[in-house]
């Protein structure tokens, strides 16, 4: 995102895989979220300090906050939920999703973290070894990246990366589901 720094020391050369951000994330005046308490840019969620505050006090694990600014560096009322911690590999058993297997939907060259797609012929349905999500947090990242990150090769002058879903407990359902928060989809 333009004005928002981030470390590539530890990310794959190809795909941007492990890439870490460390400034506040940056909004254009357009991006900005007019209404709500729920938002997104890309795949960045972006949380009202309102609910950021009421989810602080529900202990959720799994997610922290960061702050968001304008493009002058001001601070603004929102937050940016990160979520760092990873599930393992989903397992053969999960459904509604597909691997590419050439040209520009085939997995990263280097790491081979992304290259998944949604299945068009079933929803997405992820799969655990059980005993693997006994101490996985109320919210965690996939393993798996959907798309294809373009980070040592641009796309029309631009990088990318490939996006992580969100996993989360019932917890977390039961938390949004209480506020009848709109723009959360599960």
């Amino acid at each position: 995102r333009p004005g928002t720094r981030y470390d590539d020391a530890a990310a794959c050369a190809w795909c941007g895989d492990g890439l870490r951000q460390v400034s506040p994330l940056v909004l254009t005046n357009k991006e900005i979220p007019k209404t709500g308490v729920l938002g997104s840019i890309d795949d960045d969620v972006l949380i009202h300090d309102s609910l950021a505050t009421e989810m602080e006090a529900a202990s959720l694990t799994g997610m922290q906050f960061g702050e968001i600014v304008d493009s002058r560096g001001h601070r603004l009322p929102w937050r940016q939920l990160l979520v760092d911690q990873a599930m393992p590999p989903m397992i053969a058993a999960a459904r509604g999703l597909v691997r590419g297997r050439s040209g520009g939907e085939a997995p990263c060259e280097q790491c081979g973290c992304d290259g998944w797609f949604d299945s068009p012929a079933e929803p997405f349905l992820p799969a655990y070894v059980g005993e693997s999500v006994v101490s996985i947090p109320d919210f965690a990242r996939t393993a798996e990246r959907f798309g294809t990150g373009h980070w040592g090769v641009p796309i029309h002058g631009k990088r990318s990366l490939a996006s992580r879903r969100l996993i989360v407990r019932p917890s977390v359902y039961a938390f949004f589901r209480a506020r009848k928060a709109r723009g959360v989809r599960f």
